[in-house]
This record gives C-alpha cells, sequence and structure tokens, in this order.
C-alpha cells in the first residue's frame, strides 16, 4: 500500500468496530473499484474511513487521505459522518457522544464564555440534546467512559448491553466489571441458545413462519426469566414449610370431614334400627 501507515483516532475509536461480515464486504468492493472517498486525517490519526483504511491496508491498495480542515469542530465532524451511516442504539449514541466530548484538543482554547473562540464543557443537557437521548442516558453513558473497563466499554459499543445495565457495572472496582458483565451476559446466551435449539425444531417451518426465532427468542427468555422467579420463591424456607403446613391441615380436615359424615350415616342408620325395634315391641304388646 502506497503512503504512510497511521494509527485510529481516539474519536473515531468511540463508534462500534465492523462486523467480519461488512469488512469482508468493503475489502471486496475496494479490492473491485478501490476506495472511492478518502480517508480523513486529525492530528496525523485517521478520524474518519478507519475500516477503508484498514481494508486497503490488508490488500496493498492506494488508499487516499486528505486533512480535515482546520475549521471543522473534530469532534462535531466524527458524530456527523458515523451517524449518518450507522444504526446505532440510544445507548451506542449516549456512549459515543460522551466519549467524544470527554477528548479535548492539546491546545484547548479558555474556557471562558467571555473569551472569543472560548471551548468550555458541555453540560449533560447539552450532549444529551446532541444524543438525542434522555439526560439520565447521557449521565449513564458519562460514568461508563469515566469508570468503565474496557470490556464494559466495548460492551455498551457493540450493543451487547445498554449504558443503563454499564452504568451498574462499572460502581464497582475495575478488577471486578468484567467478572460483573459476563454474568450479565451468561442468561442472555442460555436464553440465546434456547432460542435457537427451539428454532431447530422440526415442527416449525421458518419459510411458513418468519418470525419463528424472534418467538423462540423471547419464549426462552420468559423461560429463563420465570427459572428465576422460580428460584426466588424456592429458596424462601419459611414460605415453602408454611404451604406445606397448609396442604397437610387441608388433607387432615378433609379427612375428618370424610369420618364425621361417616357417623352421621351410622347415626341415622341406628336411629332408624331403633324405631323398627321399638314399634314391634309396641306391636307385640297390644
Amino acid at each position: 500500500m502506497a503512503g504512510a501507515d497511521y494509527e485510529q483516532h481516539q474519536l473515531s475509536a468511540a463508534f462500534p468496530v465492523m462486523s467480519e461480515e461488512g469488512f469482508q464486504a468493503l475489502k471486496d468492493s475496494v479490492e473491485d473499484i478501490g476506495v472511492q472517498n478518502p480517508v480523513v486525517l486529525f492530528e496525523g490519526k485517521v478520524i474518519d474511513g478507519w475500516h477503508r483504511y484498514c481494508a486497503a491496508r490488508e490488500l496493498g491498495a492506494n488508499c487516499p487521505t486528505v486533512e480535515l480542515p482546520a475549521d471543522v469542530d473534530p469532534r462535531s465532524f466524527v458524530l456527523a459522518q458515523n451517524r449518518a451511516r450507522r444504526h446505532l442504539t440510544d445507548s451506542q449514541v449516549a456512549f459515543a457522544v460522551a466519549a467524544v466530548y470527554e477528548w479535548a484538543p492539546a491546545h484547548r482554547p479558555p474556557t471562558d464564555k467571555s473569551v472569543p473562540g472560548a471551548d468550555f464543557p458541555k453540560t449533560a443537557p447539552e450532549l444529551a440534546e446532541i444524543a438525542g437521548v434522555g439526560v439520565r442516558t447521557i449521565e449513564r453513558a458519562k460514568a461508563v467512559v469515566r469508570d468503565g473497563a474496557p470490556e464494559v466499554q466495548a460492551a455498551v459499543q457493540s450493543g451487547e448491553v445498554s449504558v443503563k445495565r454499564a452504568a451498574q457495572i462499572v460502581k464497582r472496582p475495575k478488577p471486578e466489571q468484567a467478572a460483573a458483565l459476563k454474568a450479565t451476559a451468561a442468561p442472555k446466551a442460555k436464553a440465546a441458545a434456547l432460542g435457537d435449539e427451539l428454532q431447530q425444531k422440526p415442527t416449525i417451518d421458518a419459510e411458513d413462519v418468519p418470525q419463528a426465532a424472534d418467538l423462540a427468542r423471547e419464549l426462552a427468555e420468559a423461560v429463563a426469566d420465570n427459572e428465576s422467579m422460580s428460584r426466588v420463591f424456592e429458596a424462601n424456607d419459611q414460605v415453602a414449610a408454611a404451604m406445606a403446613e397448609a396442604k397437610r391441615f387441608r388433607e387432615e380436615n378433609r379427612v375428618l370431614n370424610e369420618r364425621i359424615h361417616g357417623l352421621q350415616n351410622e347415626l341415622n342408620a341406628a336411629r332408624r334400627q331403633a324405631k323398627y325395634w321399638q314399634r314391634r315391641a309396641e306391636g307385640g304388646a297390644a
């Protein structure tokens, strides 16, 4: 490949990595027609077009580059470029906006608003407006950017977990966050696996029921939730003991009622027998 080797700029790294399938499709395109849109550089690093650059480098193809104009805000630029071409969840957008605006240029202008050209940090409501999400979502994203371990940040970037769940995880010390993230992902993986298994059952024809996989996954997740609730109730020994005792009392009451009914029948039969002999005795006496 002609040209220098570049690193990815921190601002560009705030967005998800392209999937293997997508990257292979990009490589196929570069191999067929080359890099059509120049890669944009800022501070000597790739701020836009990182995947195009990597595909060209792997193929040894030429990759044209241009410098970001000096009058363009790199944060606004990278957000606009990536949001225009990607389908991102609210959590992914919030994380990207928080990460982008966490960055500051090396020679940052004065933060005094009265100074022309001042560049002061944006508030959470301002970032929420840029991202198009709620202020609480932005605050959670900022916590993940500030306190999150790399594994947790990558999980939010990829869409594996929401910023809401990630914000709970990052309250832990960083050495414990990876394990907490794994524990969070385990039930989802189990439910997804069960959904895949249900999807493969011969009783469901995927062509006849296009939503079979989605329905199966929803069912699997519901099963997982029910299993969790079942474990909670089963773990409560006092409730289980009380329920068993109540069942025993109900059974004893049923037996006693049957016995009383039987004794009542015997008493009625004895009374009828007594009346019979009484009438016979009275008749003989006459």
